[in-house]
């Protein structure tokens, strides 16, 4: 996945940057509760938190609620499921 920089717009690496910095700091072990993670963001979130987490990438419209799972074998990936359409 890649992005350009818009003028007068972040710089695309520093979105990515920050959005890498938010999801290491929710993904944190030490911080787990639940077990899952509840996200809910803008369309374009969703596609770099996809690449960062290396899952296959799908458009997700905005504020379409999203689970994140955490795989019980730490070499196996992430799993991305959809909330809001009975998944």
């Amino acid at each position: 996945m890649g992005g350009c920089d818009i003028a007068g717009a972040e710089k695309y690496a520093d979105y990515v940057n920050r959005i890498k910095q938010a999801l290491d700091h929710v993904l944190d072990p030490t911080l787990a509760d639940a077990g899952f993670i509840l996200m809910v963001s803008h369309g374009f979130v969703y596609s770099v938190i996809q690449n960062i987490l290396r899952l296959p990438t799908w458009d997700i419209p905005n504020a379409e609620p999203v689970s994140l799972l955490a795989p019980e074998n730490p070499l196996h990936p992430w799993r991305l499921h959809l909330l809001g359409q009975g998944e």
